[in-house]
């Protein structure tokens, strides 16, 4: 629609174009937020992978559980400090300690933690470090392509409104031009017969 006055009409159709290109990269933008969502998943799964089955392999088998378990509670600063270096986890990537112990403490038998298997943390590894930037790749590639028909079907439908907005300007100036003429055909002999 055009505007009532003009003064702001550059501000305005800068703005809009502004706004159609943040419109037109929403899914690429959604689809990264997901994919580092994903990632910090990933990292928050092998961390705890990596606690739950060192807490794990300090249980014994048969005796002395209780002892075990509350030793594992008391010294839990340590055994973070220690998964974080035998396994180079980030610090940002740790759990709340004290969080983590009170969920770990309503477990009476630590025994019923997956024993820590190499070939996982391997697999999360590879998932996050290879297998996810190839997906965020394509997804990339998918959105530019998305963006590219988006501005194209614009771009057409734009022309399309530029012809239209043509074609009704010359239909006006033809009825304006019938009119002009049937003005004069009507206003010439009035004037000879005033004569």
């Amino acid at each position: 629609k055009d505007l009532v006055h003009n003064d702001f009409e550059d501000m305005f159709n800068a703005d809009e174009e502004w706004l159609l290109d943040e419109l037109m990269r929403l899914p690429s933008v959604s689809a990264e937020r997901k994919m580092n969502a994903m990632v910090q998943r990933i990292r928050l799964i092998k961390v705890h992978l990596c606690l739950l089955g060192q807490i794990r392999q300090q249980m014994p088998r048969f005796f002395g559980q209780g002892r075990a378990r509350q030793n594992v509670l008391n010294n839990l600063e340590s055994i973070f400090e220690s998964v974080k270096n035998q396994y180079n986890l980030s610090e940002g990537d740790m759990p709340n300690l004290e969080e983590f112990r009170q969920r770990l403490d309503a477990y009476e038998d630590f025994r019923v933690f997956p024993k820590l298997d190499p070939e996982q943390l391997e697999h999360l590894d590879q998932l996050w470090r290879e297998k996810l930037p190839e997906i965020m790749g394509n997804a990339s590639r998918l959105a530019r392509e998305q963006e590219e028909e988006e501005r194209m079907a614009q771009q057409k439908a734009k022309e399309a409104e530029e012809r239209r907005q043509r074609e009704i300007q010359a239909e006006a100036e033809a009825a304006i031009a019938a009119l002009e003429e049937a003005s004069k055909s009507v206003t010439a002999p009035t004037a000879v017969a005033s004569r």
